[in-house]
C-alpha cells in the first residue's frame, strides 16, 4: 500500500468536503446573476387561413384552417369539413406535422380522390419563408410533395 505525504492528506480531505458543501451564496454587492430566459411560447399556428392549390387547370382546392383545429376543404364539387393538429413548431429539417381526419363531406366527386369521413391522414408541411406558400409532403423529405398552395385572402 503506498501512503501518501502527511502533509498532502490533509489537503485533499478539505478538496473532498468542499465538493460536497452547496455553493456559497453571492455577496450582497454582487450583480444579480444571469438566468435563462423562459422558453418562448409555442409561434402561432401557420397554416390558418385559405389555401389554394390548382391541378394543372383542371380542378382546383381551397383548404380552411381554422385557429380552432377544424378545417373546410373544397375539392370540385366535394365540400368536407374535418379537424386537423399541427405541431406547434418545425421539425429540425423544417417541416411541420400535420394530422388530419375527415369528419363529413357532401359526398361528391373530389379533384383527386381526397379523404372520406373517418379517414385520417398524416402529411409535413413545408412553409415558404415568405408564409404564403406550402408543400404538403408524405414524410420529411422533398421526394413526395403536393403543391404548392398558396394563401389566399380572405374576403370577409
Amino acid at each position: 500500500m503506498r501512503h501518501l505525504p502527511r502533509l498532502l492528506l490533509p489537503a485533499l480531505l478539505a478538496s473532498a468536503a468542499d465538493a460536497q458543501l452547496p455553493p456559497a451564496p453571492p455577496p450582497a454587492d454582487a450583480p444579480p446573476a444571469l438566468e435563462a430566459a423562459p422558453p418562448a411560447p409555442d409561434a402561432p399556428n401557420p397554416l390558418v387561413g385559405k389555401w389554394k392549390f390548382a391541378l394543372a387547370s383542371i380542378c382546383s382546392e381551397i383548404h380552411q384552417f381554422r385557429a380552432d383545429g377544424t378545417e373546410t376543404v373544397t375539392s370540385g364539387e366535394q365540400v368536407a369539413q374535418g379537424l386537423y393538429e399541427i405541431s406547434p413548431r418545425p421539425s429540425r429539417k423544417g417541416y411541420y406535422k400535420l394530422d388530419e381526419r375527415m369528419a363529413s363531406d357532401n359526398g361528391k366527386a373530389a379533384c383527386s380522390g381526397g379523404l372520406r369521413p373517418g379517414q385520417e391522414a398524416t402529411s409535413f408541411v413545408l412553409l415558404h419563408r415568405s408564409g404564403t406558400m406550402i408543400i404538403l409532403c408524405q414524410d420529411e423529405s422533398l421526394d413526395s410533395c403536393v403543391g404548392p398552395l398558396t394563401r389566399i385572402a380572405d374576403p370577409g
